[in-house]
């Protein structure tokens, strides 16, 4: 993981002697102090506090650092005085919205306050205390990261980063107001699209992204953008992506070029000096199923060609998963090969969190049938509504981390049930039903491990789900 250049450890932040004024008063007063969640990572901080010891609390005034990136080519943090251990996230976003001179109520509706390190993250509640979520952080490696070791040093920053239960439409109603949360909210895009949490249905959207966040920075100059982009791109994508953009090299010459290249220029020459912050957070938005999401790790289970005397003559495999979910869409992909195995519109489906083998799993269910292309063998398969038979398709993930996901899913539909229809007083604004209409849903059953029932009768049934069901079962 990149870190911000003259990052500090957090030993040594802690150290730093300021004065102590009286804000501790007005902090120590916050009544989301004393809210009581039930959520996973509220319950292990409550764990921790009844064995923590007096030298796990820390008094007086201390300065953090809160990051907005971790790349150093952005070269974003902001230092917050904060009193000790009873400052919590509510508190940190107060001081921050008055650093930037966003109002606080937008702010907070915008930012939440993150803690990130490379094994892992969780987007905290107003009421957690940063100080014990860093305290908590040995023991919560250990819960939810799967494979943990505890020799591996580990050091979580603090962030600011966008706050996944925002709609894409109050976001764009908010940044067509409002340049400074705009602009950070684009820091946060350029560092998900560099991490390669941006997925695209299109390649060629991924290309219209980058292409503008160039434009947006350097204004296109016809004798010297193709050496620029061949000496830069890696600072906005991926390396993976940048070799298929600029194609094959050999001692620095190309021996084949890519038209996806050519592409690339000609839609920075077209759009340098047009387009601005709000234009790509739009077209992110829209054609996005991650932007703005929360990544978990997680396993799923994949068919394999063969019968493998290693898998104990399992016809399938573990492989893990990246899930990403933000207020409309999961999107569950291969870790390492990026290959999309699920992109569903959570509002269209239900789960259930069940123990497997003394282990946590999500059971995902679908109640859709594949569209009829009469191509069996097609690999992902976008799914439409089917009015004459009704197809449903289960699937399993496992892993440690499943529980913080069905408590996403949990609160992320329960906020759309408090929330009307948005309707955004802004004329350009692009309405969900829209953007559900250019993202389209789709299911990898070729790869995946699957139950499929057909009216309520399981037709066929693969990998660990034949624990729970068997053909011939009925579901009604």
């Amino acid at each position: 993981m990149i870190l911000a250049e003259g990052r500090k450890s957090l030993s040594k932040s802690r150290n730093v002697q300021l004065p102590i004024t009286d804000i501790s008063q007005n902090e120590n007063n916050n009544s989301s102090n004393n809210y009581i969640s039930n959520t996973p990572i509220s319950q292990d901080i409550r764990n921790r506090k009844h064995v923590s010891t007096s030298q796990d609390t820390i008094n007086g005034i201390k300065t953090i650092r809160i990051y907005t990136s971790m790349f150093s080519e952005f070269d974003t943090f902001k230092e917050v005085e904060i009193f000790g251990n009873q400052t919590n996230s509510e508190c940190l976003k107060d001081k921050l919205s008055a650093l930037f001179g966003i109002d606080p109520f937008v702010f907070k509706e915008v930012f939440s306050i993150w803690v990130v390190s490379e094994l892992f993250e969780v987007q905290i509640k107003p009421h957690h205390s940063p100080y014990e979520l860093l305290a908590s952080w040995p023991a919560l490696l250990a819960k939810y990261v799967d494979k943990y070791d505890p020799n591996r040093n580990d050091e979580p920053i603090i962030m600011l980063r966008r706050n996944v239960h925002l709609s894409a439409e109050r976001e764009l109603e908010i940044i067509s107001k409002n340049d400074i949360c705009a602009k950070l909210l684009l820091t946060y895009a350029k560092e998900s699209l560099l991490l390669g949490r941006i997925q695209f249905a299109e390649f060629d959207d991924l290309l219209r992204i980058t292409a503008k966040l160039i434009a947006i920075n350097i204004d296109y100059d016809e004798l010297e953008a193709e050496n620029w982009v061949r000496e830069n791109l890696a600072n906005y994508l991926p390396e993976k992506y940048c070799e298929l953009i600029t194609g094959k090299t050999i001692f620095g010459k190309t021996i084949r070029r890519s038209d996806k290249f050519d592409k690339l220029l000609s839609i920075w020459k077209k759009e340098s000096k047009n387009t601005n912050n709000i234009d790509i957070l739009r077209d992110l938005s829209e054609c996005s199923s991650s932007y703005g999401a929360c990544w978990f790790d997680a396993f799923v289970e994949k068919k394999t060609s063969r019968v493998s005397v290693k898998s104990l003559g399992q016809s399938y495999k573990n492989v893990k998963a990246k899930v990403a979910i933000n207020q409309d869409w999961i999107t569950i992909i291969e870790h390492g090969t990026d290959e999309l195995l699920l992109l569903q519109n959570i509002s269209e489906m239900t789960w259930q969190l069940n123990s497997e083998n003394n282990e946590k799993v999500i059971v995902f269910n679908f109640n859709e049938e594949p569209s009829g292309s009469g191509d069996e063998k097609q690999t992902v398969i976008p799914i439409e509504d089917n009015n004459d038979n009704e197809i449903t398709y289960f699937l399993m993930i496992f892993g440690h981390q499943t529980v913080l996901i069905d408590v996403l899913l949990q609160s992320l539909l329960k906020q759309k049930e408090r929330s009307p229809s948005t309707s955004s007083s802004s004329s350009d604004s692009t309405t969900s039903s829209e953007r559900h209409s250019i993202i389209v849903r789709k299911l990898n059953c070729d790869r995946l491990c699957l139950a499929k029932f057909e009216n309520g009768t399981c037709k066929n049934v693969n990998g660990s789900l034949k624990s729970l069901y068997k053909p011939g079962t009925c579901i009604y």
